[in-house]
Parts: C-alpha cells; structure tokens; sequence
C-alpha cells in the first residue's frame, strides 16, 4: 500500500490521461422531418407581411344538355381564395469573450468583425478539446433543434415563431379553424383529414394498415404522391405488431 508522501509524489509528477479531440456527442438525434422540410424551402423576395397563396377547391361550370332552339344557361366562375402565411424572423446565436478563447489556445484576429482566429503556437499541449469549435458546433445543434420544434409545432409556443405543422394538419378539422386565412367549417376542401380512433389491442386486425391504404387513396385521388410518412414511436410499434401479425 502506497504512503501518503508516495500518494502525494504521484499526484505531484503524473497526469491523468486524457482524450483529446472532438467531442463525444451524447445526445444528437436524426432529424428527418427537418431534412425534408429544408430540402423543400424556397428563397422569397421580401414582402409587407405575408406570404400568399390562390387556392381553389369549388368548380361552378357544370354541362347541360340540350337539342334546337333550348334556352341553354351559363355561369361566371369565382370561387378562387388566398391562402395567407405571415413571415417570421429567425434568430440563433452565441456570446464568448477573447479572455475565455486565450484560455483554450485560441486569438481573434483585429479586424471589423473579428470572424478570423488563429491556434496559438503549442497550444495542442495545453487544449483538450476546441472550444470555440464547441461553442459553433452548439449553435448549429441548437439552431436545428429549435427549427425542427418550430416546424412540428402549432406556433403557441411562441407568436414570433412560424406556426408549424400541427397549426395545419388538426386532430378535428371539422372544427370552425382558420388555416392560412381559409375558414376550414365552411370550405370542406380546405380540410386535412384525421382518424384518431383506430384500436391497435388486436394486431391482426390490421386496422392500420388497411386505413393507411385507404388515405393513400385518398391523397392519389386528388393529385397527391405520398413519398414520406411521419409518425412516433409508439405508432410505428404499433404498425410493425400489425406487420409480424401475418408473418411477413
């Protein structure tokens, strides 16, 4: 057993070694519904306070038969509507003072914004991890995290953020909701739809595979080529008990 005076040469003559490098990150998760959204986004030019849309969903004009002389009739068509989003400003951003960066080894070069550093000389002996490359890469997890938030959510959380996908897509659309400026209530057409009342205690019921077939039907009858679906955790279990139900 060692002496307190050997215990106390040791600690006084040896370091601890330590891993050095970038950071193991403990807690990133994909983000596939913000991949998707990004892929999807498109630069606009400015504007007073919206961005808008035109969208239809009734048709006035119909056929009429008819033989001679008959009295045939006509219709002057109006049934265009504006889709209305308001724009939103964006912020995500960092603090760190030079003395905090001197102590990991780092200088900001003096110029107007100070956006260039530089590594000072030996200070891979004295840096365990880049701090300021830390500090940037939290802003970027961050900035991700909130955005994907942001997009899932209904826009409650936050009146200066954008109303996310929960603001469009209702768990009842039959109620009297404004969405982008269209009164759902009144136009059915305007309306996502919605079942939230499939069971899932019987499996080989397939209750949710059968209404998934069913919406995508649904979604192809008016145009739509479902690609992508998103869902939880315990929804996607409950799909894959209906999948190993029959075997396959």
């Amino acid at each position: 057993m060692f002496t307190v005076q050997e215990l106390e040469n040791i600690a006084n003559t040896t370091l601890d070694f330590h891993m050095k490098g970038e950071v193991h990150k403990q807690a990133i998760q994909d983000k596939p519904f913000l991949r998707r959204m990004k892929a999807k986004q498109r630069k606009f030019p400015g504007g007073k306070e919206k961005i808008t849309k035109r969208a239809k969903g009734v048709y006035t004009t119909t056929i009429q038969g008819f033989t001679h002389d008959d009295v045939v009739s006509y219709t002057n068509p109006a049934n265009i509507k504006q889709a209305e989003y308001v724009w939103k400003e964006i912020h995500a951003g960092i603090q760190v003072t030079l003395t905090e960066l001197k102590t990991g080894g780092i200088s900001v070069d003096d110029s107007l914004a100070g956006e260039n550093t530089s590594s000072h000389s030996r200070s891979d002996v004295i840096r365990l991890a880049d701090i300021f490359a830390d500090k940037l890469e939290d802003m970027s997890e961050g900035y991700a995290r909130g955005m994907n938030d942001m997009f899932i959510k209904d826009g409650t959380q936050d009146s200066k953020q954008a109303p996310g996908m929960r603001s469009i897509i209702l768990n009842d659309p039959t109620t009297a909701t404004v969405v982008g400026g269209i009164d759902q209530q009144a136009n059915t057409w305007w309306r996502n739809r919605a079942v939230l009342s499939i069971s899932t205690s019987q499996p080989s019921d397939l209750l949710i595979i059968n209404t998934l077939e069913t919406e995508r039907r649904q979604l192809r009858r008016f145009g739509g080529r479902p690609r992508v679906a998103y869902c939880g955790s315990e929804w996607l279990d409950a799909m894959n008990a209906e999948v190993k139900a029959k075997g396959t």
